[in-house]
């Protein structure tokens, strides 16, 4: 039995009108999925390919005029359709005022056929998002024409207010002039239009006529009669005669009652009849008051209107050596009666001015800048050798060729860019001939670059092999690589100009200051940002664009997919023990938003930052605050209320950055939000406000984004603990845990349970959930833009809060792993360590099986609960020290490692680790310098200096911060930036330029000084820095192996030079080093715990060696007496126990213990004494976390004197707050104090008879009206 066709009906029924045209390469599937989306599915009865594009038929024709208005999203590119029956037609209505609604255009339109989309205004083009908003005066849309309208080409002539106004409506695809009939220039340029004298006159009128009377309906020709004339058909028998126009007391022009409107009478072309002149018919319409047709009134500006046909290169598709390729231009529309020729000079210089607009956006990857054909005042003087003629007769010849060889027709490439220059000056090149000149030059300029790219790839072949002949001593190779390196300089130089001009370079002057634009001039355009293929997750690999994009949206949709599951008693177990706000806090957190608030906030934004999908930076914010600023207000406000933001603030662009690994995979991009400003105020504002209590509800052992912490921490701590493991021989594991995608696997649910449990008020969570209410996101693949998506998970990467969010995300974790892991102990220290974060950056100490099972299970319920994923396959495990029972086993497949790893950008571990750090990086710097050796005769002195401290030291300061390098490497480099600076001849002793420039220097970074107060810093953190420092305890665990003392910051209270520190890590003995240069002050504290710790020996402040009894200090340390607490101990409060003392000493001498006592009780002040006597009498001890004594350290310049050794603002400074400025400058003084002693600032001050009060003025000599080259003159002099 045959079974019926249940579409047989319906096929039966559909018409070529029932069909759709659709160019595209996707599937035929994926098309009609697309088609479905738009229509429904079950609409769509039959679909194939044929003849390159997809054919679709529908079951209803008004489903046809839906899809091909709206158009279909394919693989996230948005796809026209075209009607299958009468192909939609792209009509360009240009001199659009935008006062003339699209109403009143369409209701002419609609005369010669039917609308198929809405009109659209076409953007201006403009570059700056302060104006990216303005349109042009050009309008689109698709249209239907009716049978018998092959093209549409006429004039409507609107009149408002009295003004006339041409607007410009046509189909063509090759529009012509109307001068002439015939492509390729403008109506303005047509040669006809040169030698015609009546050109200023009114053609196509045999008798004049009176304004706005319609001409005879035997003016309108069929369409027939010549090519591309559009007429309105079946018009001309049923329309009555219009008469003469009346005009309106207020000056309009209007059009007599009549049943319909007239229509717009179309002339035939020139073409068609050539022995008389053209009848002319155009319409005008006054607006609002009915259409009234009259003859047009031609003028020399602007576009001409001949034959209805206009020359409108902004849309003429053009075939030139690079495909088919849309003109851009803008001019402007007519200029009223009463003003066109004041306007017409106006309107050409404008007209071009947008036509480079207008190419850079349409064609910006293959159109060369203006500024290729720009004029410059120096070729003036070059004589013009190509005449315009031969470029003309050139470019006609190669019109329809491929692949021109420019330089086979115009060998002379420099002749032929100035002659270009100069003609398109003079005018004589057409909008076309101009765009297929751009494009000619850049094609040829493309294939120089790789001809000098190739050249330079041999010459290195070259070079490589002579220089292994030159060994030979064989004269001919040495001179043949003299020459190929001659040759390399050469293209080297063309390539560094090229360089200067891509940077917009505009004087060696721009580099002799830390601006914004010396700073762009090192980084990389793009940061290889380009995906040139994805895997997916079966493992195929794709490199079509569309498919890129496709795969890399659909990741990101699932990547903000949520996954919450609502596990209770999981979210039991993780959400307790948490720290809680106080009432106070959490109500001055919930506080309405207000002007100040988001003004400072506005003030602490960048300049220069990526703004949102809106286009609007910050410096518009600042800019028009004043006026904008309560209506922001007001909008985040109602927001809030609303518990919703504008789409714009919702919307957000993703920009993909690579990170480590193999980049076919997705995982390894991190997506950053770029979002509008707006939304960063609302963010920022609230920020400030959670900033505030960060360090009340984050663990000390989280360092991420909470006031006073820092990166360094981290580090800190790690190096210590591995360092006390191998000194102490402890057995410790370390587990790095790498979080996948971390920030972007944030439950919004959970998120926002995590604020309840730390106790924010609803008000102030419900002003976080704004920001993520109802969010999306547009990815930004290879420079374009996808269709956007929802998000509904995640922490945006690019927000003011999200360090803080994730800190606060992620707090219940470590909470739960403080509570179950048995952490590292730190001998002498009486503290544990657990774990260390900083971000999703986690080590987790362990010691036992245990331990690991623990951690596991631990990261599975986090898993359920939050969503978060660890990432075996880059984690890490280190085991140090010996392992008896054998080592644990480990989750995920990971594996022990020995020696160490790379934490946070540091190498950590044994000595052949911690080399890791240091290799290559003399060969770095010098790369980085080498990058500016070409412009180094040109910049100052002070440019040399930018150069090399913010550029090529900066390099090392991370790594320099926190371990120390092998010996001389610092010693190296340092030589390599010294001999950059004097490119040539050093005329100044080394010491000098690191001297501030205020005292006579360059301020010329010194690496060791930079070294040394970076070890300072370190030495001030530690015994003045927070209470809660995570890296002190295993600081004070190292200084306690310190032989024999047993002390840990009291050490710092004692003359360090007499300690004996071999034992400890290099890293510490550095520290000591540097310390004992430099001159140190006990002003004492009012701490009872510190007077305790008050050292007995080695130079403390109660030290009384020498007095009495020769080596005290070695008898009381024999005796473990090094501190006063050990005294009172021993003598009680008062100091009065001279037996005891004597007995614990091993002295015979009671009088000898006595004169001792005496002494320590001297040393002491009465405050001090009363402290002990109350001490004595107190139940509970002194805290330990009480303020540090406050020590004043100096420069110790002993034996060293000289003007350049005056110490001003580095002379005695309180330690506990000097800044790292004021250490670096001291350290200079001190390390290069043998050099500078006894140098006078200047020579000619014995010259001129100066006395020592008088001071160079060196800052004087680099401020206008000098140059800087002529100040670095100066300055040498002055030296």
């Amino acid at each position: 039995m045959v079974m019926a066709d249940p579409n047989a009906t319906v096929c039966e029924r559909l018409t070529r009108r029932h069909g759709v045209r659709i160019v595209c390469a996707a599937s035929v599937e994926d098309c009609c999925l697309a088609v479905g989306n738009v229509v429904g599915h079950e609409n769509i009865v039959s679909a194939s390919r044929m003849n390159s594009a997809i054919v679709v038929f529908l079951n209803d024709v008004e489903k046809v005029r839906k899809l091909t208005q709206n158009g279909i999203v394919v693989n996230n590119e948005m796809i026209l359709v075209s009607p299958l029956s009468s192909p939609a037609k792209k009509v360009m209505l240009s001199n659009v005022p935008p006062f003339i609604s699209d109403e009143a255009i369409g209701k002419e339109l609609s005369r010669y056929g039917r609308m198929v989309s809405p009109i659209k205004k076409i953007p201006l083009g403009c570059k700056s998002p302060l104006v990216k908003h303005l349109v042009s005066f050009r309008r689109m849309v698709f249209m239907l024409l009716k049978e018998g309208v092959g093209e549409l080409n006429v004039v409507f002539k609107f009149t408002v207010e009295g003004f006339d106004y041409n607007i410009f409506v046509s189909s063509d695809t090759d529009i012509k002039c109307f001068k002439c009939g015939q492509t390729g220039h403008l109506a303005r340029a047509c040669p006809e239009r040169q030698s015609d004298p009546g050109v200023s006159e009114r053609p196509g009128q045999d008798a004049a006529e009176p304004a706005g009377v319609v001409p005879p309906a035997a003016v309108v020709r069929p369409a027939a009669e010549g090519p591309g004339a559009a007429a309105a058909p079946d018009l001309t028998e049923s329309e009555p005669q219009a008469q003469p126009a009346a005009q309106t007391p207020t000056g309009a022009t209007s059009a007599p009652e009549k049943p319909r409107t007239a229509e717009p009478a179309v002339a035939e072309p020139r073409s068609a009849r050539p022995d008389r002149k053209k009848p002319w018919s155009t319409e005008k319409s006054s607006v609002g008051s009915g259409a009234v047709l009259e003859p047009p009134a031609l003028t020399e500006a602007g576009a001409e209107v001949q034959g209805n046909r206009m020359e409108t290169p902004d849309t003429t598709p053009v075939q030139g050596d690079g495909g088919d390729v849309d003109m851009a231009d803008e001019p402007v529309f007519k200029v009223p009666n009463k003003r066109k020729k004041q306007g017409k000079g106006q309107g050409k210089k404008q007209a071009r001015k947008d036509t480079k607009v207008e190419e850079r956006e349409s064609d910006s990857d293959d159109c060369i800048s203006d500024s290729v054909l720009t004029f410059d005042s120096q070729e003036e003087q070059i004589n013009v050798v190509y005449s315009a003629e031969d470029i003309k007769e050139f470019l006609r010849n190669t019109k329809w060729q491929k692949n021109v060889a420019l330089e086979e027709f115009f060998p002379d490439r420099k002749q032929f860019i100035h002659d270009v220059k100069f003609f398109r000056r003079e005018g004589a090149f057409v909008d076309v001939e101009i765009f297929r000149l751009k494009k000619l030059i850049t094609r040829y300029t493309l294939n120089v670059t790789r001809d000098i790219v190739r050249s330079l790839k041999a010459l290195e072949i070259e070079i490589v092999e002579l220089q292994r002949l030159e060994a030979t001593g064989d004269r001919g190779h040495i001179e043949a690589l003299k020459s190929k390196k001659a040759k390399m300089n050469d293209l080297l130089d063309i390539t560094a100009q090229g360089a200067l001009v891509r940077s917009r370079f505009k004087s060696a002057a721009e580099m002799d200051a830390p601006s914004k634009f010396f700073f762009s001039l090192e980084q990389k355009n793009g940061q290889k940002r380009f995906i040139h293929a994805v895997r997916t997750e079966s493992g195929d690999l794709l490199s079509e664009s569309t498919e890129i994009r496709k795969q890399t949206v659909s990741f990101y949709s699932k990547l903000y997919s949520s996954e919450w599951s609502g596990a209770q008693v999981v979210e039991d177990s993780f959400l307790v023990g948490l720290p809680k706000l106080s009432e106070r806090a959490a109500r001055e957190l919930d506080r309405e938003l207000s002007l100040e608030e988001l003004h400072e906030a506005l003030q602490r934004m960048e300049n220069g930052r990526a703004s949102g999908i809106d286009g609007l930076p910050a410096e518009f914010y600042k800019a028009f605050w004043a006026v904008i600023g309560q209506d922001v207000l007001d909008v985040l406000r109602d927001s809030v209320q609303r518990g919703e933001l504008p789409l714009s603030c919702r919307r957000a662009v993703l920009t993909l950055l690579p990170k480590k690994g193999d980049l076919t995979h997705l995982k390894n991009w991190r997506p950053v939000s770029l979002l509008c400003t707006d939304y960063k105020l609302l963010s920022k504002a609230l920020a400030s406000r959670l900033t505030k209590v960060m360090e009340r509800l984050i663990h000390q052992d989280q360092t991420y984004c909470v006031p006073d912490r820092s990166i360094f921490d981290n580090v800190y701590l790690i190096r210590d603990i591995l360092d006390v493991s191998r000194l102490l021989g402890l057995k410790t594991g370390l587990i790095f845990l790498d979080q996948e995608k971390a920030f972007d696997r944030v439950e919004h649910e959970y998120l926002w349970k995590v604020l309840a449990t730390f106790g924010f008020n609803p008000g102030f969570v419900a002003m976080i959930r704004v920001l993520y209410c109802e969010i999306e996101s547009v990815l930004k693949v290879n420079g374009g833009l996808c269709a956007p998506f929802r998000v509904y998970r995640g922490i945006r990467q690019g927000c003011s809060l999200s360090g803080m969010l994730y800190s606060l995300v992620i707090a219940p974790l470590l909470n739960k792993l403080r509570s179950f892991l048995s952490g590292f102990n730190i001998p002498h220290a009486n503290a544990s360590v657990y774990l260390s974060a900083y971000a999703d950056d986690l080590v987790v100490m362990i010691n036992t099986q245990e331990d690991v099972n623990v951690l596991a299970a631990i990261l599975n319920d986090f898993q359920i609960l939050s969503s978060a994923k660890v990432n075996w396959t880059k984690s890490e495990a280190i085991l140090v020290g010996e392992w008896g029972g054998g080592q644990p086993t480990l989750p995920g497949g990971l594996a022990w490692k020995r020696g160490g790893f790379k934490y946070l950008g540091v190498y950590l571990g044994t000595n052949e680790f911690l080399n890791k750090n240091w290799e290559g990086s003399v060969e770095h710097v010098k790369g980085r310098l080498s990058r500016w050796k070409r412009l180094v005769p040109k910049m100052s002195y002070r440019g040399r200096t930018l150069v090399i401290n913010n550029l090529a030291a900066s390099s090392l300061w991370h790594k320099l911060a926190c371990v120390d390098p092998p010996p001389n490497l610092l010693a190296n480099i340092q030589a390599q930036l010294v001999d950059f600076f004097w490119d040539g001849l050093h005329w100044i002793p080394q010491s000098v330029l690191h001297l501030p420039k205020e005292e006579g220097g360059q301020g010329l970074v010194q690496l060791s000084s930079r070294a040394a107060a970076f070890r300072l810093q370190f030495i001030q953190r530690l015994l003045t820095g927070p209470r809660d420092l995570v890296w002190r305890a295993a600081a004070s665990g190292l200084l306690h192996t310190v032989k024999g003392l047993g002390l840990d910051r009291a050490l710092f209270l004692m003359d360090t030079k007499m300690l004996d520190i071999s034992g400890l890590p290099m890293f510490y003995r550095g520290l000591f080093k540097i310390w004992n240069v430099f001159k140190k002050q006990n002003k004492g504290c009012r701490s009872v715990h510190w007077l305790l710790e008050e050292p007995l020996v080695y130079g403390g402040r109660l030290d009384i060696s020498g007095v009495t009894v020769p080596a005290l200090s070695r008898t009381l340390v024999s005796s473990g007496i090094a501190t006063l607490r050990e005294l009172v101990n021993i003598t009680g409060s008062d100091l009065s126990r001279a037996e005891d003392l004597a007995a614990r000493m091993g002295l015979r001498s009671r009088r000898v213990v006595n004169q001792l006592l005496h002494r320590w009780r001297s040393a002491l002040t009465s405050e001090e004494r009363v402290q002990l006597m109350d001490y004595q009498h107190t139940e509970t001890g002194p805290a330990e976390d009480e303020s540090f004594p406050r020590l004043n350290i100096a420069p110790d310049l002993d034996g060293c004197a000289g003007p350049l050794l005056e110490c001003r603002s580095e002379g005695e400074m309180d330690f506990g707050s000097v800044s790292g400025k004021l250490l670096y400058r001291a350290c200079v003084k001190v390390l290069n104090k043998k050099k500078l002693s006894g140098r006078v600032d200047t020579p000619w001050r014995s010259v001129l008879g100066f006395n020592d009060d008088v001071k160079p003025e060196w800052r004087a000599l680099y401020k206008p009206p000098l140059t800087k080259k002529a100040a670095d003159l100066q300055w040498r002099i002055l030296h």
